[in-house]
C-alpha cells in the first residue's frame, strides 16, 4: 500500500489538533489579510473564530483524556493551547476587526 501522509495517520494524529494548527498557521493569516483588502470578509473571520473555538474545545478534551500523558505533559499541552487560543483571539481577530473597520472583538 501507500505510505500514510503526514497528519493523516489515525494512530498518531488527532483531527482537532490538525484543525487548530491549520487554522492558526494557514487559514487565519490568509483571512486577516483578505479582510484588510475586503472588509466584508470580516464575517468569515468571525465564523473562523467560532469554528476554531469548537476545535480547540475538542482538542482540550482529547488532551485531558490521553492516559499516556504525564500530568506535567498534559499541563504543558493545555497551557500551550490556552496561550495559542488567547493569541488567536486577542491578536489575530483584533487585527481582522481593525482591518474591517470594526472596533471591538466579541468575547
Amino acid at each position: 500500500g501507500l505510505v500514510v501522509s503526514a497528519n493523516m495517520d489515525r494512530e498518531t494524529t488527532h483531527p482537532a489538533r490538525v484543525a487548530v494548527n491549520f487554522t492558526d498557521f494557514i487559514v487565519a493569516p490568509m483571512f486577516v489579510a483578505l479582510t484588510s483588502l475586503l472588509p466584508p470578509a470580516q464575517s468569515c473571520c468571525d465564523l473562523l473564530d467560532e469554528n476554531r473555538t469548537q476545535w480547540a474545545t475538542l482538542l482540550e478534551e482529547n488532551i485531558k483524556a490521553q492516559a499516556s500523558l504525564s500530568d506535567e505533559a498534559r499541563a504543558h499541552q493545555l497551557e500551550t493551547l490556552e496561550r495559542r487560543s488567547s493569541a488567536f483571539h486577542d491578536v489575530l481577530m483584533t487585527i481582522a476587526h481593525q482591518s474591517s473597520g470594526k472596533t471591538e472583538v466579541e468575547a
